[in-house]
């Protein structure tokens, strides 16, 4: 074994293993507790923290079935990559689920990563009452949902609310982050109400060179469950992108119709860029 020559900048995608690779001679010289403490200080070191967030971090999203479906970037920020469990919060809305005729109560679900930023704009049509306390309700509850990767009966019908039906043209979605991406694809499910007819969107990346924002994804009036009842839903459907620049925000987008926007699991799959955290 060698002592370290390299600077901690220059480690490749997975800096505790290059750095665990190296204990100095004269420690391994003196017994195998000698070895396991220096080791231990050093995944524990500030050192090695910061270099953690001096590389590219790809987001492989290997895995995952069922309501179980492929991690990314999402559950990447909410779980910590992994090393914590998803926290989980109570919502409920008052408004009534269109497809149940009653409204189905408190639910809960997946909270949304404090660092995620998670904007909706709904046509001005579907939400008809005035009171900003059940406007925030409904966006609590959507939020939720949006990324949840959980899809099942008793959970969906109440995240699935009027507050998302029938939504004007330009109606989205869209999450920022607390760094940039070079997106590879994305996924989402969709809620009981109407998967079949969401087939105008576009899904769209914020370019700052440009100033504006890129398709990466056009449905072209296709929906991603075509032929489904009207109460099914949509399983998770994963989408590629052609994307060769970073980014930091990005939106699914309606571009025609009124129609049901009912999103659930939205998440990003690509590579994080320096400098980045999770926590």
């Amino acid at each position: 074994m060698q002592h370290v020559t390299t600077g901690w900048q220059s480690l490749s995608d997975d800096p505790l293993r290059h750095i665990l690779t190296y204990v100095p001679v004269q420690e391994c010289r003196r017994g195998p507790g000698v070895v396991s403490r220096a080791l231990r200080a050093t995944a524990t070191s500030p050192a090695l923290s910061r270099a953690r967030f001096c590389e590219p971090y790809r987001l492989r999203g290997e895995g995952g079935t069922g309501e179980s479906p492929r991690a990314g970037v999402v559950h990447a920020m909410a779980t910590a990559l992994g090393t914590r469990q998803w926290p989980m919060a109570a919502v409920s809305n008052s408004q009534t689920n269109y497809n149940f005729g009653h409204n189905l109560g408190t639910v809960n679900a997946r909270a949304p990563p404090p660092a995620l930023s998670v904007s909706i704009k709904r046509g001005d049509d579907v939400i008809h009452d005035d009171d900003e306390l059940e406007r925030k309700a409904a966006d609590k509850c959507f939020t939720h949902g949006i990324v949840d990767p959980v899809l099942d009966r008793s959970r969906d019908d109440v995240l699935s609310l009027g507050s998302e039906c029938g939504c004007s043209p330009g109606s989205l979605v869209a999450y920022t982050l607390p760094f940039q991406i070079v997106l590879s694809d994305f996924r989402f499910a969709f809620g009981c109400c109407w998967a079949s007819d969401f087939f105008r969107w576009v899904f769209e990346a914020f370019d700052r060179e440009q100033d504006s924002w890129r398709v990466l994804y056009d449905s072209e009036g296709v929906s991603p469950w075509p032929g489904l009842p009207e109460s099914a839903f949509g399983c998770h459907r994963r989408f590629t992108v052609d994307a060769a620049f970073a980014s930091s925000n990005f939106r699914i987008r309606t571009t025609n119709d009124l129609q049901c926007m009912h999103i659930r699991g939205f998440e990003l799959f690509g590579t994080i860029l320096p400098p980045w955290r999770i926590d």
